[in-house]
C-alpha cells in the first residue's frame, strides 16, 4: 500500500520556503537599485523600471529555489512562485500605492515569465 506524503512537508514548505527566498532577493536587489539611484543620482521615473527588475530577479530566485527543491515539473513551479509573488507585491501595491489594469497584467507576465525560466533552470 502507497504511504500517503505530508502536504505541510512537500508541498507548503518548499513554497513557502521559495517565496521567503524570492522576497529576500526582491528586497535586496531593491535596496542595491534605490542605492544606485541615490549615488548616481538617476531621475525618479527610472524607479518604476528598476522596481519591475528587481521583481523579475525575486520571481526567478524564487522559481529556482523551488525547482532545485522539487526536481520535476520546472515550468509549474516557477509559475506558481511567480503567480505567489505576484499577490504579493499586488497586495502592497493596493496597501501602499496605486495599481493600474496595465500594471498588473506586465506584472503578471513578467512574474510567470521570469519563475517559469527559473523554475526549468532549478531543475535543470
Amino acid at each position: 500500500m502507497k504511504k500517503f506524503k505530508s502536504l505541510k512537508k512537500h508541498l507548503f514548505l518548499p513554497f513557502a520556503l521559495s517565496l521567503a527566498v524570492g522576497g529576500a532577493v526582491c528586497l535586496a536587489v531593491l535596496f542595491l537599485f534605490s542605492l544606485i539611484m541615490w549615488v548616481l543620482q538617476l531621475p525618479i521615473e527610472w524607479s518604476g523600471f528598476l522596481g519591475l527588475l528587481a521583481l523579475t530577479f525575486g520571481c526567478f530566485a524564487g522559481g529556482f529555489a523551488l525547482g532545485k527543491q522539487k526536481k520535476r515539473e520546472g515550468i509549474k513551479q516557477g509559475l506558481l512562485c511567480g503567480s505567489g509573488l505576484l499577490l504579493i507585491s499586488l497586495v502592497l501595491g493596493f496597501i501602499f500605492g496605486d495599481v493600474s489594469f496595465g500594471g498588473i497584467v506586465g506584472k503578471a507576465l513578467v512574474c510567470w515569465l521570469a519563475g517559469a525560466v527559473g523554475g526549468v533552470f532549478g531543475v535543470n
